[in-house]
Formats: C-alpha cells, sequence, structure tokens
C-alpha cells in the first residue's frame, strides 16, 4: 500500500525506508509486531529461542556474509557499516535485497521471509504425517460401523439371531486357533534361526582364530614363503634357477585359505631343510618391508650431505658443497650406492630436529628455489591484509583471498603480475607502489576472487517491491504459532521444500 510523504507530499511504498522524491525517512514503516527482533543479535536470539536446526539446516544465515550458493542471509559490512540483506542463487551469483543504514529494517527484511519458510516446512511436515494417520483413523470407523450394522440388522430371538450367534462363536474359535498356530510356528522359526546363526557364529569366530603363520609353505612342489601380513598379500615365492625370492600373487590358492594352508605349513624358519636361501635376505622382501620410495630428506654418508624431494628416486637430489657453503644439484648415477635403494639409504638418514645444522637449509638455496618453488615456499607470518606491498624494488600484491598465500609479484619485463611462492617477511605497504605497475584489480586473478555483486533490486533509496517479489509479502500473523519451540525442526536434513526459485533474484 502507498502512503503519503509527510515533507514533499509524494507517494511512496509503506515499506520504504525513505522517500524516494526527498529522501525524508519514513516514521510508518509497517514492520511485523509479533516477536519483533529490530537487531541481528536480536534475531539471532530469536532463532535460538525457536529451537531451530543449524544455519546450515535451514539456509538463512543470521550475522555471516556466507559465500555458497542457495543462502539468504544478512551481516553488517565491516567497511562500510550498511546492513546488507542478500540471497546466494544456485549459479553461486549473488542478489542483494537491501543496503542501508537502517538495522530496524533490513532485520525485518530476512525476519518475514524466515517467517514465511518456517510456515512452509510445518505445512509440509503436517501434511507427510497427517495422510496415513487419517487412513488409518478412517478404516478404523468404517469397521465399526460395520460391525453395528451387522448387529441390527437381524432381530433378536429368532432362528436367524441363533444361527448368526453360532456363526460369531465359531469364527471366534477359528481366529483364536488360527492366531495360536501363527504363534508357535513363528517361536520355532525364531528359535531354527537363532540356531542357525549360532553355529554360523561359533564357526566363524572358530575361523577366524586360525591365522596364517608367517613361514615357509610348500604347495605343488614349489616354496612360498609368508610375512606376517593379510591372508593374500606378503607372499614371496622361490625360483630354484636364480635362486632367489620374488614377490608373489596367490589369489585363489589354497594358500591363503586358512584352514587349507595348515596342511601346508612346513616351517617358521628353518628353510635350509627345504633347499632354499633365507627369504628375508632377497630384495624383494627388503622393498615389501622398507618400500620402494626413498624417503625425502636430508642423508649423511661418510662426511657428505645429501638431501632428497622427488618422488622420483632418480630425481630430486641434492649435494652439500662445502666450498662454496651452497647446495648443488646431484645426478642419481654419481650418488653412493647406499642412496639408491629405500631398504639400504633408510640406515642414513640424517635426523635435524633439534640440532644445530652443519649446512645451509637447502629451502634458501637458489637452485632448489628454482626447480621446487611451491616447496620452499615462504611468505610473512603476520596477515597484511589485501593491498600493494614493496621490499627492495620489486612490488608485490597481497589478494587477501581465502588462501592466505595468495600472493602476486610484478615482472617489470613482461608487465604481468605473477603469482609468487618467495615473499620477504619485512614486505611493507606501499598503496602507490602500483605506479608504473599493471593495476592489479584489472588482471584475471583478482575478479576470480572478487565476484561482482548483483545490485539490479537494491537501492538505499529508490527501492520498489514488484509483483516477482510475492514471496517477502506479509501474511496473516495471526497464523504464528508461538510453541514452535516444541517442533521437530530436525526431521529432515535440509530445509529446500521446493518453493524457492533458486535461480531468480529474488
Amino acid at each position: 500500500m502507498n502512503i503519503k510523504c509527510n515533507y514533499c507530499g509524494s507517494e511512496f511504498d509503506e515499506t520504504l525506508e525513505k522517500c524516494p522524491n526527498c529522501g525524508a525517512s519514513n516514521v510508518n514503516i509497517k514492520r511485523s509486531v509479533i516477536d519483533q527482533p529490530t537487531t541481528i543479535e536480536e534475531l539471532k536470539d530469536w532463532y535460538q529461542s525457536k529451537g531451530l536446526p543449524p544455519y546450515e539446516t535451514t539456509r538463512f544465515f543470521i550475522g555471516i556474509d556466507y559465500k555458497n550458493p542457495r543462502a539468504f542471509g544478512i551481516y553488517k559490512d565491516m567497511y562500510t557499516g550498511n546492513y546488507v540483506v542478500y540471497k546466494n542463487k544456485d549459479n553461486g551469483q549473488r542478489a542483494v535485497r537491501y543496503e542501508g543504514t537502517d538495522e530496524a529494517y533490513a532485520v525485518n527484511e530476512l525476519f518475514m521471509r524466515l517467517k514465511q519458510e518456517i510456515l512452509e516446512q510445518k505445512s509440509r511436515n503436517i501434511d507427510s504425517r497427517k495422510a496415513p494417520y487419517l487412513a488409518a483413523e478412517e478404516k478404523k470407523a468404517l469397521e465399526e460401523e460395520k460391525d453395528e450394522a451387522y448387529k441390527t440388522f437381524i432381530p433378536k430371538d429368532t432362528k436367524e439371531e441363533a444361527a448368526r450367534q453360532e456363526y460369531l462363536r465359531l469364527k471366534g474359535e477359528a481366529e483364536y486357533a488360527r492366531k495360536r498356530n501363527i504363534t508357535i510356528a513363528a517361536g520355532v522359526i525364531v528359535a531354527v534361526i537363532i540356531c542357525i546363526i549360532f553355529g554360523i557364529g561359533s564357526f566363524k569366530a572358530y575361523v577366524n582364530s586360525l591365522t596364517i603363520n608367517p613361514g615357509y609353505y610348500k604347495y605343488n612342489d614349489e616354496v612360498y614363503y609368508h610375512r606376517n601380513t593379510y591372508e593374500d598379500s606378503g607372499w614371496f615365492k622361490y625360483d630354484p634357477v636364480e635362486n632367489d625370492w620374488h614377490k608373489e600373487y596367490v589369489v585363489g590358492l589354497p594358500l591363503t585359505d586358512k584352514l587349507k594352508s595348515q596342511n601346508l605349513f612346513v616351517t617358521e624358519d628353518d628353510y635350509s631343510a627345504l633347499g632354499c636361501s633365507d627369504a628375508c635376505d632377497s630384495i624383494d622382501y627388503k622393498i615389501e618391508i622398507y618400500g620402494s620410495s626413498i624417503t625425502k630428506g636430508y642423508y649423511k654418508v661418510g662426511e657428505d650431505y645429501y638431501f632428497h624431494q622427488d618422488d622420483d628416486n632418480t630425481l630430486g637430489w641434492f649435494k652439500y658443497d662445502r666450498q662454496k657453503k651452497d647446495w648443488v644439484y646431484s645426478v642419481f648415477y654419481y650418488l653412493p650406492e647406499e642412496l639408491k635403494e629405500q631398504y639400504t639409504a633408510q640406515a642414513y638418514f640424517y635426523e635435524t630436529d633439534g640440532e644445530q645444522l652443519p649446512f645451509k637449509d637447502i629451502m634458501k638455496s637458489e637452485v632448489f628455489i628454482t626447480m621446487y618453488p611451491k616447496e620452499s615456499a615462504s611468505y610473512p607470518e603476520e596477515d597484511k591484509g589485501e593491498g600493494y606491498f614493496e621490499k627492495d624494488g620489486k612490488i608485490y600484491y597481497h589478494n587477501d583471498s581465502d588462501d592466505p598465500e595468495d600472493w602476486y609479484e610484478y615482472d617489470s619485463g613482461t608487465a604481468k603480475w605473477n603469482h609468487t611462492y618467495q615473499v620477504p617477511e619485512d614486505v611493507e605497504s606501499n598503496e602507490s607502489s602500483y605506479v608504473g605497475a599493471k593495476d592489479f584489480t584489472q588482471t584475471e586473478y583478482y575478479t576470480k576472487t572478487h565476484p561482482v555483486t548483483d545490485y539490479s533490486y537494491s537501492s538505499d533509496s529508490n527501492y520498489n517491491k514488484t509483483s516477482s517479489d510475492s514471496w517477502w509479502d506479509s501474511y496473516d500473523d495471526d497464523s504464528w504459532s508461538s510453541s514452535d519451540s516444541s517442533w521437530d525442526w530436525s526431521s529432515s536434513d535440509s530445509w529446500d521444500s521446493g518453493s524457492t526459485d533458486w535461480g531468480s533474484d529474488w
């Protein structure tokens, strides 16, 4: 409904905070008056007092600038001081319902929408439970009506009445006998099932008590060895030609059967009786125990220090040059033999915890930074916020997105901003440092983390509701219940009742 401005006389919507013609405040702004919160904190308290589920379930976020799709919310912008009521559509785009300085008006906008959603949830849950209940009640009432009609249909003191009474007696006896037989049969079936379950459980317990022992086995005149792991893994087979052991997959053989393998077991460690070598001395066994990938970290062989970084055993090796007092890249071919396999290299692993290192930290070495920039990344520990920074003539920009390591360095040669993993700890803020450099806010990095907000329906002075905003319309407050704290709000995982068009602005 439109009202007349007390100052300029023009008409405007009664829900507007200000007159769109002269900007005068609307002292008669229409809001709900029942249990009405006027601040964000009061709205939070109201929400909790109603026993509503978490924000993630209702999709209403109070006092939170929620970024994910499909959400309604309200928060105070710490930079502008404005109160923002928003809706995140299903494609992640944000539509702003209101942005301004009137907290009570902003709270009312979200409050009215939340009340409507609660009523819709109630209606949906009640309807889902109402139908089967009514069907049972109606069925019971119908049976009672049938019995009453049958009783009064035939007059008493007649042959027909006597026949009817005899029929009812025989029917009752037959029904009692049927129920008794069903009860006995069910008891027998339950007893049989319990016996079967107990028997199966006892057999399984017996089988589970068996183990495939570690040691030597013989099957089809071939010798196998099993280390104490799972039934179908950790197996090795002896090759008499090479006089060596090789890892073997024995899936489907009796060796993996806990019962059958008992007859195939020979000995735990007396391999000499089988005419084979010690399985624990084989290369495949050592690789099984220690793994095949050489651990990343420092190694010491004699007086020389090495460092391994890559997942590939042949790559990522560095050696410390004592004359240069720096690290240099090392080719795998020239490494000591002790470092070329994990089962031998693990004995030379050099622990650095709590010790003064006799060499330069490899993470600060130029050759390591060049080859492994991500692994050598260094950023300021203090949160610098978003903006331009400078150190030693180099220009940096901190994007201050969800990633605290989102730093970029300006390359004056190519006139481009590039992501960097090396930022000095003591970079200094300098908002004028981008002079002569490309504006970072015009790059794709910035636009990806700063999506444009859709303000097509938002204004502090000339906002007008349209017919498409029907779900924001007020409704009869008499339908509102004060007993909401007793409602089972957790009856479903989501409040998306299907009535919300998540693809529209509002």
